[in-house]
Order: structure tokens, then sequence, then C-alpha cells
């Protein structure tokens, strides 16, 4: 409730998607999804080059 009142929204689930970015966040989830993105990345340009 209080992020609500300090963002100004007036749903509290509008705030939803920038909750669960937060948690995502601090779990790690973006440094994962990251490196899962350079290793599909790499292994396309080894069978490019193969």
């Amino acid at each position: 409730m209080k992020l609500k009142e300090w963002t100004g929204h007036t749903l509290l689930a509008s705030l939803d998607h920038y909750i669960a970015l937060a948690f995502a966040d601090i779990a790690g989830l973006n440094k994962t999804l990251d490196l899962v993105s350079i290793r599909s990345s790499m292994n396309g340009v080894i069978l490019l080059d193969k």
C-alpha cells in the first residue's frame, strides 16, 4: 500500500509488473537470461562455422 501511495497509482494491481521485475532482479534472473542468450548466440555461430 505504501508503494501505491508513493507512486500515485490508483490500483495496487498496476504495480504487479514492477514488483515482478524487482523480484526477478533480486533473484538474478536477468543475469541468468543474459548468459543463456549469450550461450545460444555462440551455439548459432559455432553451427554456422561448420
